[in-house]
Formats: C-alpha cells, sequence, structure tokens
C-alpha cells in the first residue's frame, strides 16, 4: 500500500489566520487518522514560537526565508526516506 504524507499548513504571523489554519490543521490530522497509510508532519512544530511562524524564519510574516525553507527540508527529507524504504 502506498504511502500518504500530509502536512501541516504552516502558521503566520496574523492571529486571525492562524485560527483558521489551527482548525484546518486539526481537521487534517482527524482524517490522517482514519487512514492507516497516512503520516501526518507538523510542521508548525519547528517552525512557529507561540503560536505564530517564527520572526527569524520569514521574510513577511507569511512567506519562509531560506533558513525557513531549510527547517521544512529537514522535517520532510526523513519522513520521505522513510517513505521511500518501505516500497
Amino acid at each position: 500500500m502506498e504511502s500518504i504524507v500530509v502536512q501541516s499548513t504552516l502558521l503566520t504571523n496574523s492571529e486571525v489566520h492562524n485560527a483558521a489554519i489551527k482548525r484546518l490543521n486539526s481537521a487534517l490530522i482527524a482524517l490522517c487518522s482514519k487512514a492507516a497509510n497516512c503520516r501526518f508532519v507538523d510542521l508548525n512544530v519547528p517552525l512557529s514560537r507561540d503560536g505564530s511562524l517564527r520572526p527569524d524564519l520569514t521574510t513577511d510574516g507569511i512567506h519562509l526565508n531560506g533558513a525557513g525553507y531549510r527547517v521544512w527540508e529537514n522535517q520532510l527529507r526523513p519522513m520521505m526516506a522513510a517513505v521511500s524504504a518501505e516500497r
């Protein structure tokens, strides 16, 4: 069976947007938990602090900068390697 990898929607520096993003991520987690072959990756753990995107990892509070993309890559690379090894 093929694996499905679902990643979280990234938080921003906007409390209004983050409330909706948190609801969306909760729904993604619930949906992914219903499938044995689904893995959820919460990118907000390393990319956010105090409920917002870390300022050192963004250019404008929404988009990642180079350092942010490196954190993202470092989170996804092991997951994708594990999925590939299962094939």
